[in-house]
């Protein structure tokens, strides 16, 4: 619990000091105008061109010619990771390998030449976005926001306000991060979901548990402890268990679980899980919690949504985008006994949780990757996705 009320007094203190963005003035960039040309990246062949022929231009000038764009992707999570800064650079680039192009992905600028730079995170990709910027002026930049990024930062980070300046295109992973942004600086920002397969196979569910899965690495603003605490609560009769899957991310977090597992029977901390063990776990589950104060766009609901598993969430901006303001699973932050009543709600009332898991599917073509796929050749194109 410290370090949770250290993170909601951190929250308080940014709140306070984060200045009125749109109240500044302009920033004296021609890239600030409104987005309505191309990016005008090269393909590899003697000609300019914003996009491949093969993959969206003009199919009479051309297509036949096998042409592709070199595009560096740098994420601040190391190579191995499990966070969720290397799992989109790694699918998106996928998505764009699918499509002919030649993407790598790097923690840094490597010095190997590239069309276009793509960057996560603008507060710790600034250096390589900076970089890019100086020694390629010409080189378009395509930076994609994170939660830290726009929820914390935004206000009151220079190296942030700096990559948003030098960025000839951002992009947000939900429709409400844009309200979090700037005016003058949404004429150039796309909003593109987070994709997800549905898994294949069945897998038997628990008879004997409902089961609960929270897939969460542990830091506070996850609050990843909270379903465990909300599990306390349900009435002795409850079959309701638990399951957390994540690393500890936070030493004081981490021990707050381990004590949490040996006095609560409904509670199991997993620890950290590869992509298929975790897809297994979130398809042999009931329904998954979603408890964090806030994230830029995560990906474990489009995981939830193509699982068809439904999901109880707080009523944070992301999962207002994603699922809906309609949806009926939402629960205020860091609020036990609200979350302890959906799951007893899910587990004794049918209907409840069928028309849970009928929401979360009807959200599935957002969530696909070809509509992914699609917005990513148009963001190459400059298009509005």
């Amino acid at each position: 619990m410290a370090a949770l009320q250290q993170y909601r007094g951190y929250l308080r203190r940014v709140c306070q000091r984060r200045p009125a963005l749109d109240a500044q003035e302009p920033l004296e960039d021609r890239r600030l105008a409104p987005t309505t040309g191309s990016l005008r990246i090269p393909c590899r062949t003697k000609t300019l061109r914003p996009v491949c022929a093969r993959h969206g231009a003009d199919p009479g000038r051309g297509s036949r010619l096998a042409r592709f764009v070199k595009i560096q992707i740098v994420t601040p999570s190391p190579r191995g990771s499990r966070g969720g800064n290397r799992v989109t650079a790694l699918r998106w680039a996928s998505q764009w390998r699918s499509l002919g192009h030649k993407p790598r992905v790097r923690e840094k600028i490597d010095g190997e030449s590239c069309d276009v730079l793509v960057a996560l995170h603008a507060r710790k990709s600034s250096a390589a976005i900076t970089a890019s910027r100086r020694d390629a002026p010409s080189r378009p930049i395509i930076l994609v926001l994170t939660g830290t990024d726009i929820y914390e930062d935004l206000g009151s980070s220079k190296e942030v306000l700096r990559s948003l300046d030098l960025a000839d295109r951002i992009v947000v992973l939900q429709d409400a991060a844009l309200d979090e942004l700037p005016k003058a600086l949404r004429a150039k920002t796309a909003v593109i979901w987070q994709s997800a397969r549905a898994p294949k196979g069945n897998v038997q569910l628990d008879k004997q548990h409902f089961a609960v899965l929270v897939i969460a690495h542990l830091r506070p603003i996850k609050d990843p402890l909270l379903a465990a605490r909300a599990a306390r609560r349900l009435p002795a009769s409850s079959t309701v268990r638990v399951q957390l899957v994540g690393r500890a991310m936070d030493p004081d977090l981490g021990d707050e679980a381990r004590q949490e597992e040996a006095c609560n029977p409904r509670f199991v901390w997993l620890g950290p899980k590869r992509y298929a063990e975790t897809q297994a776990l979130l398809q042999a589950s009931r329904v998954l919690v979603l408890s964090s104060y806030n994230e830029g766009g995560p990906a474990v609901i489009s995981e939830a949504v193509a699982a068809g598993v439904p999901i109880l969430s707080t009523r944070m901006p992301a999962s207002l985008a994603l699922l809906g303001e309609a949806y009926t699973g939402f629960f205020e932050c860091g609020d036990e006994a609200a979350l302890a009543a959906l799951m007893e709600r899910s587990e004794t009332e049918p209907e409840f949780l069928a028309s849970l898991h009928e929401q979360t599917i009807s959200r599935r073509e957002l969530v696909s990757p070809e509509t992914e796929r699609m917005s990513l050749r148009r963001l190459l194109a400059h298009r509005k996705p």
